[in-house]
């Protein structure tokens, strides 16, 4: 008898899971909400200076979707929301631990790379916060649960719906909001403003060197991983460092500053070939070409 009520229970169980976490397209909630992982004391950082729950104060509407990360921009343009898309780090669901998923080697694999990439996530804003913040736009970061904050996230998905999530139970981080880098020379160009561009793209070389002379390891090209704000570049993709002193020699900054420029180079040479040579000649000052 306690069989055959346990069986629907699962199924139904079954069901909401498939449903509302994992074959829900784009964002929902479910995506986002925290797991509620044991607390770690590393990650409790500080912005003195900075009033969260002000700047929390406001709507944040969906702007994209990375890799890991959930984007919202704040109604007044001046922030940007980053939660943490949550299957990516999750532990055992209920559900999961019904059917005797802690007790099947893959599933104990697989749990344990869920772990992982949290902990290399967690680690590389820890990074960003120590060594790298005003060069990220770093404002506020939320990776413990706190009780100081007493506010909502309040979220306005891609179909308009307003939704709310506990801002002292969440995972996430707000940034400066920055303009894309393909995006604002664009408009730099449409205006006729070539010096700003050189120096835009000066600034990106010198945001690469900065981030290598600070022992930051970090892979990611700078035409869809860095922004401008008031025409300097800043990193907007903080979940992908580490720390590696060998980055610090001369040879191995010149290799991140080519790998860095390579596609926004190749896009200036398609569509502004003479910005494709202002950037050459940036390159071949810092002797990157």
């Amino acid at each position: 008898m306690k069989r055959l009520i346990l069986i629907p229970i699962l199924a139904v169980l079954f069901l909401a899971y498939n449903t509302h976490f994992k074959k829900t397209r784009g964002f929902c909630v479910a995506k986002v909400k925290s797991n509620q992982h044991r607390p770690d004391p590393k990650y409790d950082m500080h912005f003195p200076g900075f009033d969260a729950k002000a700047a929390l104060s406001q709507p944040y509407y969906y702007l994209s979707s990375g890799a890991s990360m959930y984007v919202f921009a704040s109604e007044d343009q001046r922030y940007v929301l980053k939660l943490f898309k949550q299957r990516h780090m999750r532990p055992f669901s209920i559900y999961e631990k019904l059917i005797g998923y802690p007790f099947i080697p893959c599933k104990q694999r697989s749990l344990a790379n869920r772990l992982q990439f949290r902990k290399r996530a967690f680690d590389s804003c820890l990074i960003a916060y120590s060594k790298f913040r005003d060069q990220t736009g770093l404002l506020y970061m939320h990776l413990n649960p706190t009780s100081h904050l007493g506010t909502h996230l309040h979220l306005v998905d891609h179909k308009g719906t307003h939704l709310k999530l506990n801002a002292d139970k969440e995972e996430y981080y707000i940034q400066r909001k920055g303009q894309g880098i393909i995006d604002s020379i664009c408009q730099w160009q449409s205006e006729g403003k070539r010096d700003t561009i050189r120096q835009a793209l000066k600034s990106i070389v010198e945001l690469i060197i900065d981030r290598c002379e600070r022992e930051i390891g970090d892979f990611d090209n700078c035409s869809k991983n860095f922004a401008f704000i008031d025409g300097k570049a800043i990193e907007i993709d903080i979940g992908e460092f580490w720390n590696d002193p060998g980055v610090k020699g001369r040879e191995h900054i010149i290799a991140h500053i080519i790998t860095a420029t390579f596609d926004l180079r190749n896009y200036l040479a398609k569509h502004y070939p003479e910005l494709c040579d202002d950037l050459d000649e940036i390159l071949r000052e810092y002797g990157a070409i």
